[in-house]
Order: structure tokens, then sequence, then C-alpha cells
């Protein structure tokens, strides 16, 4: 539980039709928690924001939005939607839940091989791409929205701020806000351009970094100094290939976070195929 939060609702208590058996996190538009189907016997996960956005129509809008989005896209390296519901106090999202931890938890404890980390990304980018198919944009793509379960599967998580490309659906934002987590973000997109399948590439490129060194691709204790540092564009890497990493690694990763969108992967299946053919006889 994180400290200080303050739940919207506790252990016992009823969530529509689930019954709340604790707390998983909080971040962006809501609260998750673990919770019980009594009706099928099954743990879920629920996603719940209160009463502000439950009286807000158009934050409303925007948090149903969410669920019918996933609920769109059928993919086992996607969290699957499960059911939408509101009553007095909250409106939810019940979805599949995922038994394991955030690739963010296991990059800082150094839990992953180089093998596992590219079944992690290649899940990932194949998830990306059945929601790039349905023409969704995830847009906050980081370690924490990836889960990987007890049998290395990787689960994309929290489309709460996705784009729908074709039909121009979108977050409600203050002019001039950034919309999303600003040190994985492509830098067109910190320009103003509209987010698009590059720049969800963009960000599983640094991901893919952060892989490697360890550390938080432009990190700083300001907006101003990540800013800063983007615009530097020093991932960290090393500068030659090594030989303790994948022949050809380096060179994906670069491709996948190149400034310039037009020399990324055009697609995220391109980038599965590139990871596919990586070298391992070195290790």
């Amino acid at each position: 539980m994180v400290s200080g939060e303050k739940w919207l609702k506790k252990p016992g208590e009823s969530i529509g039709a689930f019954m709340v058996l604790s707390p998983i996190g909080a971040g962006g538009m809501g609260q998750v928690f673990l919770c019980r189907d009594l009706t099928l016997n099954r743990n879920v996960a629920v996603k719940v924001v209160g009463k502000r956005v439950h009286r807000d129509p158009e934050l409303h809008a925007h948090f149903l939005q969410e669920g019918r989005l996933l609920a769109q896209v059928h993919h086992p390296n996607i969290t699957a939607i499960y059911s939408l519901g509101e009553d007095d106090t909250c409106v939810y999202i019940a979805m599949e839940h995922v038994e394991g931890e955030s690739l963010h938890t296991l990059i800082r404890e150094c839990r992953i091989n180089y093998r596992e980390m590219i079944d992690i990304i290649r899940g990932a980018a194949m998830g990306l791409q059945a929601a790039h198919d349905r023409g969704i944009v995830h847009r906050d793509i980081k370690p924490e929205n990836i889960l990987v379960d007890r049998y290395g599967t990787a689960k994309i998580i929290d489309f709460g701020i996705a784009k729908v490309l074709y039909s121009g659906s979108d977050i409600p934002a203050e002019p001039g806000m950034l919309i999303g987590t600003v040190n994985y973000m492509a830098p067109e997109l910190i320009a103003g351009t509209s987010p698009n399948a590059r720049t969800d590439l963009y960000s599983l490129g640094l991901v893919m970094a952060e892989m490697i060194t360890g550390k938080t691709p432009f990190a700083g204790a300001t907006q101003a100094e990540v800013l800063e540092k983007i615009r530097g564009h020093d991932l960290g890497l090393p500068k030659k290939p090594e030989v303790n990493l994948p022949g050809g690694f380096l060179d994906v990763i670069l491709k996948t976070a190149n400034v310039d969108p037009g020399k990324r992967f055009g697609k995220m299946i391109e980038l599965v195929d590139a990871l596919a053919v990586l070298d391992f006889s070195n290790l």
C-alpha cells in the first residue's frame, strides 16, 4: 500500500459484483484493487475512479472509453477486460489479474537475463501491434506498464491515456499539457505532434535501453531537467558492442529509439522480426 494513500475502497467492501481483497496500486486516473469475483470464483483486478471522475461527464466518459478500448483488443500480451460498471460512489473496470511483477521491479532487482529480456520485449511489441491494428496507440509505454507473469509472459497494462487514431478520441487536457510519462516520451510528442505507432516504438526503445543500463533514461529532478536530457539524447548505452550482449541488440535499440521517426521501425512487427534474429552465440 502506498504510504499516505487514501484508498477509495477497503477490504471486504464491494465494487459492483466484486469483493475487495486488497489494494494493488494507484496512479493515472484511478486506483487498482485485487478483488474476488464470487460468481466465477476467481481473482480479478478492478480499476476504480471516485466521485470527481464519476461526476465529471468528460472524465467519466474517458474512463469508460479506456475499458471499451481494451475490450476491442484480444491478445495474450494485453490484459483482458471482463466488465465495466458504476454505482453511486465510483466507476470501475474489471480486468484480468496478472500474477507477477512489473518489468520495472525486475530491472531494478537485476532478475532477468538477456534471453528473458528479448522474450518480454517481443511479447510487449506483439501486444502493441495488436492494439495498433485496431487504431489504438498506448502513448505511455514504460517498465511500470509492462507486467511479467509467473510464466514470463509480458502483459501490457494501463491504456488510460490511449489515443484512438481513427476517431480522434483523446484524454481531455489543458493546452500545452504533456500527456504521458515525459522520461519515455518521443521527442515529436513533446514538440506537439500527434501520437502514432512510431511514438510507442520510441518508448519501447527506451525501455530496452533501461534493461541494458538499469537506469531510467533521461531521469531528472524536474521536468525541465528531463527535457534538457531528452534534447541531448544520451541513452547511456555502451559505445561499442560488448561480448556479453546479444549480437545486434544495440543496433535494434538505437533504431527503435531514434530521434527521427522516419528512421525507426515502421511497425512493432518489424521490431519483433529484428529481435528474432539476434545472435546469442557469444553469450
